[in-house]
Order: structure tokens, then C-alpha cells, then sequence
């Protein structure tokens, strides 16, 4: 469970007001244009091609020295496969590895002027690659010196909001989302909790800055929000629902365009995919259909029961028993499991969706979407749960394998088309 911790003065929970040129309502927000999908024509998941995974490239495993990972939060390949970026903001920096483990180059951003915070996002450009946090964009070449770095306009927010980068456009706008402080979001300071935020275009004008809408994202089921009573605001603590389904952002940063993930809210198992334009163009679209999965009564006790424990475990002064009972009043429980876990968008054009079925104790289903094709059959891929893939090429697929002893290595797994022989291997 990640949790954000906020104590009764901290000023994050504070609406700012800025000044704009324009803000928009979000009911006047441009929606993604869905309604009319045809949904008897989507793509049913159950006969995607079957593929797995097999070992085939380590790197880490020490516990000093450059190999030694800290919290890696981004992975991208180029150089057709010959070149593995690795952001670990857990060491505060980005390394340059051969598939085979030579590490090629080492940025660390503390030491660079990058004016970088601490980085989320690494995306691959012509020359180099580009490093994001929540305010601004780094450049650097390949050869990792850094070029220039540029900034959202500290003093331009949206509808009293900060904004957070997005995509950086190559004609100088940016693709922006809002900075919504938890309690605000939560709806704890007298008005209704917001349960849909815009994605939005931020263009420079002769006398300051533009909105203009592309997309509006359903966030109502996204986060269970914590606090002891309603009567005194005191401490709160805010993590992922278990079983939220809110709406799903990716950047594609090397199209210049937004994928947008939608999950059905009265059809189960249907999810509504989106790509967009800097206009706010829908250029692609797609539906797939998965095979709902009821959820158990179970299934709700375990989560509920672990969600209680860390919340518990986090404010020392709360009882097990006083956890389950705040977390049984926060807790969104549906009828049937979200469709989606998780989604990731790939050096290959694909987009993986992590879906809930558990087709075995050590085994997660991903499916790999080819965006912008309408014929082209999803792939189901299983890899083992230890490993969370970051990126993909035509032939390997690149991620984190997590090992409680020794820590995170990054992993590339050669892409094999059939079902795994057997029961597989968890490494």
C-alpha cells in the first residue's frame, strides 16, 4: 500500500488560487466521445494470442556498487535494444546499461544543471532522452550531458490548481493535468469531492498563457481517503483503492499523443481505449472486452484487512481495530474486479493492460494492445509476478524483478508466442 501522510497544517491541502488568462469549468471540459461506440464490436479478450516470457538478461543483484538499485521508476530501450535506460530516483540518478550489464553512462541529476526535482518519467528522443518531475523537463543528449531544461510558468494554474507536465510539445505547449491537494480532491474543506479532472493544453499567447481541453478523466473510485472523524480535520492518509477502476492517462510521448483508458461503469469487463491529439482529436479508438470476475466476499476481507494493517502501521497511535473501521468506510467495493490493474505504453506501439486473472500462484496476465490498429490481434502475455515490465521491443520485453533479499534487478525477458510449457518459472 503506497500511502501520502498529511498533517492538519500542511499547506498542500489548501486551495491556491492563480492567475490565468483562462480557466474552464470542468461540465464545459471536452469528454472522450464514446457514448455512440458500437460495443458489440469490441475485441473479446478470450481469444487473444497466447505468449510468455523467458529469462534472459539480469542486471543488478550487488549490494554496492553501480548495478545496485534503488527505487527504479523508469525504464526505456533504444539504440534497437543495445542501450537500457534505468531512472532509479532512489539513488538520484539515470544509468546506461548494455542488455549484458556494461554500464555505458551514469547521470546523476543533483550533480547536473538540470534544475530537476526528482524525476518520475524517462522518454527516448532523437539524440537523447528527456527526464520529468513535477514542474519541468530535462534534456540531454545521448551521451548524457545535459542541454537545456524547460519549465511550466510557476505562476499560471488552472481553476485555483497547479499543473502537472504531461507531454512537452515540439512547438513550444505543453500537455498539462492538475496538481488536486488529496483533502481538496477528497471534498474536506465544504465542497462536493471532485470525482472528474481535465487533461488540458497550455499554450503561450501575446499576453499569457491558453487552455484548451482534450479530455476529461473519471477519477471518482481512484483513492481511498483517510482521516479519524469528520469533525477535526487531525491526520489523513490517502493510497490506491484496492478495487478502484478510475480512468487510465499514458503519454506517448515519441507520437506526441495521450492514450486514455476507460472502464465501463455499466458493462462489466468493457473497457473503452482512446488515443488523442495536442488538438484534442480523437485519431484512434478501440473496446475490448474481458471476462468479468466476480468479487468475494473474500477477496473484499483480505484487502480489507490489508489496507488495515497499514494504516495502522503508519499512525502508530491507531488501534487494528480503529484502522478496519476507517478503512471499511473508505473502501469502494463493486460487484466485480476492475478489469485493469495496471497499463503501460511501449517503445513497440503496444499498450499492456495488467488485468485480475490469476492463472497461477506465480504468474500475471498482461495484454498487449497494438494502439492505432484495428486488425491486429492483442497478445496475452504471461510473466512471472515477481516482474513489472516497463518496456517493450518486437523481441524482448524490459522490466523490474523484485527479490525481498537482494532488491530490484533490471530484467530483460525474451517475448515467446505460445503458452508456457508446464506451470513456468517465477524468475
Amino acid at each position: 500500500m503506497s500511502t501520502v501522510i498529511d498533517h492538519p497544517n500542511a499547506s498542500v491541502d489548501r486551495p491556491v488560487l492563480f492567475p490565468g488568462r483562462r480557466t474552464l469549468p470542468f461540465s464545459l471540459v471536452a469528454a472522450l466521445g464514446l457514448a455512440a461506440c458500437d460495443f458489440d464490436r469490441a475485441v473479446q479478450m478470450d481469444a487473444a494470442d497466447p505468449w510468455h516470457t523467458e529469462p534472459e538478461y539480469e542486471i543488478g543483484g550487488l549490494v554496492e556498487g553501480n548495478a545496485a538499485f534503488g527505487r527504479v521508476t523508469g525504464l526505456r530501450i533504444g539504440g534497437d535494444g543495445a542501450r537500457v535506460h534505468v531512472l532509479d530516483p532512489g539513488r538520484e540518478r539515470l544509468t546506461v546499461w548494455s542488455p549484458e550489464g556494461a554500464l555505458l553512462h551514469e547521470v546523476g541529476w543533483e550533480e547536473e544543471d538540470s534544475e530537476l526535482g526528482s524525476p518520475d518519467r524517462i522518454e527516448l528522443h532523437d539524440g537523447g532522452f528527456q527526464l520529468r518531475d513535477g514542474n519541468a523537463f530535462a534534456v540531454f543528449g545521448e551521451d548524457g550531458q545535459h542541454r537545456h531544461t524547460v519549465s511550466l510558468p510557476a505562476a499560471v494554474g488552472f481553476n485555483r490548481f497547479r499543473l502537472r507536465p504531461e507531454l512537452m510539445l515540439p512547438d513550444g505547449a505543453f500537455v498539462v493535468s492538475l496538481r488536486i491537494p488529496n483533502g481538496v480532491r477528497a471534498g474536506w474543506f465544504g465542497e462536493d469531492p471532485i470525482r472528474e479532472t481535465p487533461v488540458l493544453r497550455l499554450e503561450q499567447a501575446e499576453d499569457g498563457w491558453d487552455f484548451d481541453s482534450l479530455a476529461v478523466l473519471d477519477i471518482g473510485n481512484r483513492d481511498l481517503d483517510i482521516r479519524p472523524s469528520e469533525s477535526g480535520f487531525g491526520w489523513s492518509l490517502h493510497a490506491n483503492q484496492p478495487f478502484g477502476n478510475a480512468d487510465q492517462l499514458d503519454p506517448r510521448a515519441g507520437a506526441n499523443t495521450l492514450l486514455v483508458t476507460h472502464e465501463s461503469r455499466t458493462d462489466p469487463g468493457l473497457i473503452e481505449l482512446s488515443e488523442i491529439s495536442p488538438d484534442g482529436d480523437t485519431i484512434w479508438s478501440g473496446r475490448l472486452r474481458f471476462e468479468p470476475i466476480p468479487l468475494l466476499p473474500g477477496d473484499v476481507d483480505a484487502a480489507l484487512e490489508a489496507e488495515a494493517r497499514a494504516v495502522s502501521g503508519t499512525v502508530g497511535a491507531l488501534s487494528l481495530d480503529e484502522a478496519r473501521i476507517l478503512v471499511e468506510e473508505a473502501l469502494y467495493v463493486p460487484d466485480h474486479h476492475p478489469a485493469v490493474m495496471d497499463t503501460e505504453v511501449m517503445s513497440n506501439g503496444e499498450l499492456w493492460i495488467r488485468n485480475h486473472e490469476e492463472p497461477g500462484d506465480t504468474l500475471d496476465v498482461w495484454y498487449a494492445v497494438r494502439v492505432g490498429e484495428d486488425n491486429t490481434a492483442p497478445r496475452r502475455i504471461l510473466v512471472p509476478r515477481s516482474f513489472y515490465p516497463f518496456d517493450a521491443t518486437d523481441t524482448h520485453v524490459w522490466g523490474i524483478r523484485f527479490d525481498p533479499e537482494a532488491g530490484q534487478y533490471v530484467v530483460g525477458r525474451r517475448l515467446v508466442r505460445g503458452g508456457i510449457p508446464g506451470a513456468g518459472s517465477d524468475r
